[in-house]
């Protein structure tokens, strides 16, 4: 069997993220992401089963289909006819998806149907996640369906070492597991340099201030409750220390009312939805880095804080025994556990040295393991792997 050339593979990707679609494509993280990998190969186009967006993007061999239906059968109609007419249009090396229900439901019908290698991509830990199988009662039934799907896929690609073990744990073969952290990593050069002076005065924080930087979706899965509390905690001792919460979503407003009832509303700062330049320049602003989360795949966040030289307080999920080495560049603890989050950050807020070294040993990781330059490579090695099976 001859080998392909990779710069020869047709991709097809099926995704949810409506971020592609943003701005009719202005280049953000997500989209200017996928244009590095089109780069790389001969074409990649892109079906985006969402709810709003229902334009086409197209840049260079990267082209971007949105579906826009509010409905859940709509969407897998649409999602279906516009899979359906790509394939043929054009012969595709492989199909990839890049979550294990509702996208890996239309990669395999299409992947049976042309017979196409099919790419599982598990950008969170669901497999046996006891938190988000409670998240919703459906979850109970979707966690079965998950499995197959999995079990169905030429080669499935997890973002953590926690994902991958179980993966090995259900019986998956150890050549159809690729470890390729989300994004392929970040670009470590854009962070730790931002404009801390910036923010500090947009958000009216006061000098001498430790800032503890929250970044993400506001969202169950983050359990902002626990960070809420902790927060109260580490104010009790430590009227210095202000939080910084960055992101927006359904819990914001119940999250705001809560930090009001606790009495610390003057220690937090809500920013809402930034741009991701304007993250970078939180990083830079910030001191401290915490997540509680009850479940992740690998959150980016970590490895952004880490490149930034932020020491990082972070609940046990996955990807955080990848990114933070626990008492030197950063804490890990146990998930809904306030009081060590809290322990942690008074501990950090008081020594600007420990800070410092942790922050140290962050970027190192970061640099090391994360930076996308590196990671880019074996994304592409696994599509092309993948499209190899079965001509085998």
């Amino acid at each position: 069997m001859n080998s392909i050339d990779k710069r020869n593979l047709n991709v097809l990707m099926i995704s949810l993220d409506e971020s592609l679609l943003e701005e009719r494509g202005a280049p953000g993280d997500s989209f200017a992401r996928h244009l590095d990998y089109a780069r790389k190969v001969k074409s990649i186009d892109i079906v985006v089963v969402g709810k709003n967006k229902d334009w086409t993007v197209s840049k260079d061999n990267l082209s971007i289909y949105g579906i826009g239906k509010k409905s859940l059968p709509g969407r897998l109609v649409s999602g279906s006819q516009a899979i359906k007419r790509l394939a043929e249009s054009k012969e595709y090396s492989l199909g990839t998806s890049q979550h294990p229900l509702m996208t890996g439901h239309l990669a395999t019908k299409i992947s049976r149907r042309k017979g196409i290698p099919f790419n599982l991509q598990l950008h969170a830990d669901f497999i046996d996640n006891r938190y988000w199988v409670r998240g919703k009662p459906v979850n109970r039934l979707l966690r079965f369906y998950s499995k197959s799907l999995i079990r169905k896929a030429d080669t499935i690609r997890v973002v953590s070492s926690r994902m991958a073990e179980k993966l090995l744990k259900m019986g998956i073969e150890e050549k159809r597991i690729y470890n390729v952290p989300t994004g392929c990593g970040i670009d470590v050069a854009r962070f730790g340099t931002g404009n801390s002076a910036a923010i500090r005065k947009k958000f009216n924080i006061p000098d001498g201030s430790i800032v503890v930087l929250f970044v993400g979706r506001m969202v169950k899965q983050k359990s902002l409750d626990d960070l809420v509390a902790a927060a109260s905690i580490v104010l009790k001792e430590n009227k210095d220390v202000l939080f910084l919460l960055v992101g927006d979503g359904p819990e914001r407003e119940r999250i705001r009312d809560y930090i009001e009832s606790e009495g610390i509303t003057d220690n937090v700062r809500f920013t809402g939805r930034l741009s991701y330049a304007e993250v970078a320049d939180c990083n830079a602003a910030a001191d401290i880095f915490v997540l509680t989360s009850v479940y992740e795949g690998t959150a980016r966040v970590l490895e952004e804080a880490a490149a930034s030289r932020l020491p990082i307080v972070t609940t046990l999920v996955s990807g955080a025994e990848d990114v933070v080495e626990d008492a030197k560049s950063g804490f890990i603890v146990d998930v809904h556990d306030p009081g060590r989050v809290a322990e942690k950050v008074l501990l950090l807020a008081g020594n600007k040295e420990l800070r410092t070294a942790m922050g140290k040993r962050g970027r190192e990781i970061a640099e090391q393991k994360y930076d996308r330059s590196r990671n880019l490579d074996k994304l592409i090695d696994m599509w092309k792997e993948t499209a190899e099976r079965r001509r085998s």
